[in-house]
């Protein structure tokens, strides 16, 4: 129970922070923890000598930063509210979609991989045929997660507290993305498994992204919501 209290309170003074100044909380918040998950991810996928791919781990440092801290934020605090406005669950519903599912496939990923890409030094004939590799299978997996989260996250959490639901769905989230961002084959990088799990995920093949995607969505969004009632 103390616990909990401890955590609402800190709930509450982030709170504060996000509504005085939202985009460089926003920034600031996802900056950190997509750089440590990206850290997490590698030291509990790679082998255990394998380098530290500190250029990907920049990649996702600098994306949290410039992107949460910039569009994404602009997109959440300002234009979805002016356009769809909030407040019913049709509202939420129609914010969810226009996030998860239109903004994820026109302009977060395609940004995404761009983005990374040239931060570790691809060239961008590269990070465009990785992008048209994956997209599919990434953007099933991403909105299937974020659709749940972000109807509650849309209908019940103030504006000024969205970032901080997504920051802790992005724990989950970003893992599977920084992988799926990374898969490589053995030949083309020593360390790097050709097809990890991330200790909750099974392989890709036996596997529907979508469904267990949503299915962590869902018990992200429950978990987060408890948190903040």
């Amino acid at each position: 129970l103390a616990l909990r209290r401890a955590a609402r309170a800190k709930v509450r003074e982030f709170g504060a922070f996000a509504r005085s100044r939202p985009f460089l909380a926003s920034g600031a918040t996802s900056s950190c923890i997509l750089g440590a998950t990206d850290m997490l991810v590698q030291r509990t996928t790679c082998e255990e000598n394998a380098p530290w791919d500190r250029r990907r781990t920049l990649s996702m440092f600098l994306w949290g930063a410039l992107w949460y801290g910039g569009p994404q934020q602009f997109f959440w605090t300002r234009l979805y509210p002016a356009v769809i406005g909030r407040g019913t669950q049709l509202q939420a519903a129609a914010t969810c979609f226009a996030d998860c599912v239109l903004n994820m496939g026109v302009s977060y990923l395609p940004a995404f991989y761009l983005f990374t890409g040239a931060v570790r030094g691809k060239a961008v004939s590269e990070s465009v045929a990785d992008l048209k590799k994956d997209y599919f299978a990434t953007l099933s997996g991403m909105s299937g997660f974020w659709l749940p989260v972000q109807f509650c996250n849309f209908y019940f959490v103030p504006v000024h507290l969205q970032t901080y639901v997504v920051s802790a769905a992005n724990v989950v989230n970003k893992s599977w993305l920084s992988w799926m961002r990374s898969r490589k084959t053995e030949a083309e990088q020593p360390g790097m498994p050709t097809d990890v799990s991330y200790g909750f995920l099974p392989p890709r093949e036996t596997m529907d992204f979508s469904v267990v995607c949503a299915g962590a969505g869902v018990l992200t969004a429950m978990s987060v919501l408890e948190l903040i009632a």
